[in-house]
């Protein structure tokens, strides 16, 4: 009986990512090792660094893109002749885990790989970076306009990288976000709205003991700020707030005089976004201590519902995971927001969680599946091939397309 041609393609496929592990892993290795939360700017430019040299042994050009706030995100092109066809892939190198004197590297736990940002999504990009590797080595990328966007900020929902996003990828036909798929290997096809707040609390600081009556307690006042915060959680609505850290105090003995409170929203429609950033510059105005409150921050990032396009996709990844003999996959939705987000609601087809398998998100535990990685890389090239191939054959509705 001869051979599937798709089955020997997947094949193929799965053997050069396969081949390249034993670099890619060098490389994962020195990522995770390297604690870059979003706030380090210098730890996040040794990161891009590494990709940025990756990108460029398999032929990209790559471009920094420095910003008025001191972060600096990475925007690579390999462009094939004639009319190449746009897409976009997209990632992060900066973390939620802080440096601090308990950080430790990527260790590997039987399967699995652990460590502070394994999965979102330095992960994600070593997938990416591989499936960059076998596109290259089969010649596809030459019929390609691959634009490859790389940011340090999208754990504080991209906000000085969004515009960077927005211009680099006009005119993509799909964009593919490499976080990490979940647990049970289900891609993600729909996210909730996010926003991100903080209030600055300005007391009045005393002496505990002999100028109680003096003070004005900024701590007090976020108590009673984070119980008003926390009542306005409406599942029913699919509305929830996560007062998530408060900075406040100096010693026992003092009346603090000054507090801060990072607020994280979600909403799962697009007409609450409003709302919610209504409610929250009320609150800063509603001070029951004597305090003054300012608020910051917005819903930075819209509601990425599901859409046809997005099925689209799913079929072909869903298609190309049964050629592997990964069998199937799900389509899920994620609570988190991602930069894909921001790529459907500039109007191209998305798709999301084609990093490795992982899970324990934002945590210690946090892990990958190391065996996933070459698989979920080959996953995506056979996948590109099989787009391009019904885009050829007319059955192929694009998104994006200016």
């Amino acid at each position: 009986m001869e051979a599937d041609p798709r089955v020997m393609l997947a094949q193929k496929l799965r053997t050069h990512c396969e081949s390249c592990m034993p670099a890619m892993q060098k490389l994962y290795e020195a990522l995770v090792g390297i604690a870059s939360p979003t706030e380090d700017v210098a730890a996040n430019q040794r990161c891009l660094k590494l990709i940025s040299q990756a990108l460029q042994t398999i032929g990209f050009a790559v471009t920094e893109l420095p910003t008025e706030a001191g972060h600096v995100h990475l925007l690579a092109r390999r462009q094939g002749e004639g009319e190449s066809i746009p897409l976009i892939l997209v990632g992060h190198v900066d973390t939620v885990h802080p440096a601090s004197e308990g950080f430790r590297g990527l260790r590997i736990d039987g399967t699995r790989a652990v460590g502070p940002g394994v999965a979102d999504m330095k992960g994600g990009l070593i997938v990416m970076l591989t499936m960059l590797d076998a596109l290259a080595a089969l010649g596809v990328v030459e019929a390609l306009d691959v634009r490859v966007f790389v940011s340090t900020d999208e754990e504080r929902q991209s906000s000085s990288s969004c515009a960077f996003l927005e211009k680099a990828s006009k005119g993509a036909e799909i964009g593919l976000v490499f976080d990490s798929a979940r647990p049970d290997g289900a891609v993600v096809g729909s996210r909730r709205a996010t926003g991100r707040f903080q209030f600055e609390i300005q007391g009045r600081g005393a002496h505990a003991g002999e100028g109680s009556h003096a003070g004005r307690s900024a701590i007090q006042e976020a108590v009673v700020l984070v119980q008003r915060i926390e009542a306005l959680n409406d599942p029913a609505r699919g509305v929830s707030f996560n007062c998530g850290v408060l900075r406040a105090g100096t010693e026992a003995t003092v009346i603090p005089a000054a507090a801060t409170l990072i607020v994280d929203a979600r909403c799962d429609r697009n007409e609450d976004m409003a709302w919610v950033e209504e409610k929250m510059k009320a609150l800063a105005n509603e001070s029951v201590r004597g305090c003054l409150t300012t608020v910051t921050g917005s819903m930075g990032r819209p509601v990425w519902p599901e859409s046809f396009e997005t099925l689209q996709l799913y079929d072909i990844w869903l298609e190309a995971a049964e050629s592997l003999g990964l069998g199937a996959i799900e389509l899920t939705d994620a609570g988190a927001g991602s930069d894909a987000n921001l790529l459907h609601s500039y109007g191209i087809s998305t798709l999301d969680g084609l990093g490795p398998v992982g899970g324990e998100l934002h945590t210690d535990k946090e892990w990958v599946e190391l065996s996933s990685i070459p698989e979920r890389a080959a996953l995506s090239a056979l996948s590109i091939l099989m787009w391009l191939h019904r885009r050829s054959e007319g059955i192929w509705t694009a998104g994006g397309v200016e």
